[in-house]
């Protein structure tokens, strides 16, 4: 009887474990870029930059100024990993852009799979504050 029962925990630990190292898998970096912004016309550059940021923080990112029209966004996750942005705009369009990370496993073409979540989930978030007048 124990056999039988380590027989079909076998190939279900096989299969749990692959679902693991993909689940882990890295991706190429995911950047936003292009993104259009549709605001009316007497809405300031500065007025898109509070937008961004606000949307940012709903999900979780802090940002600081960083260069003219540029937003520095940080988000830290547990065990010390942690993600950064650059986010560029204009009246017409906006830009998220890998910045900087600790303990996601970028290697300069590719990152943890978080991280092109977490990032999505901005971008995400951003086109929804921009795009409700």
């Amino acid at each position: 009887m124990q056999d039988y029962a380590f027989n079909l925990s076998k190939p279900f630990s096989i299969v749990l474990l692959l679902l693991m190292l993909t689940a882990c898998k890295s991706q190429p970096i995911y950047e936003a870029l292009g993104r259009p912004i549709h605001t009316p016309a007497q809405v300031s550059e500065q007025r898109i930059g509070q937008l961004i940021k606000e949307a940012g923080e709903i999900v979780g990112w802090k940002f600081k100024y960083g260069a003219k029209n540029e937003l520095i966004g940080r988000i830290n996750f547990p065990r010390g990993a942690m993600a950064e942005v650059s986010v560029t705009f204009s009246k017409s369009m906006y830009e998220i852009r890998y910045k900087d990370s600790a303990e996601l496993r970028y290697n300069g073409n590719s990152i943890h799979a978080t991280y092109n979540k977490t990032v999505r989930r901005l971008d995400e978030a951003i086109r929804i504050k921009l795009n409700t007048w």
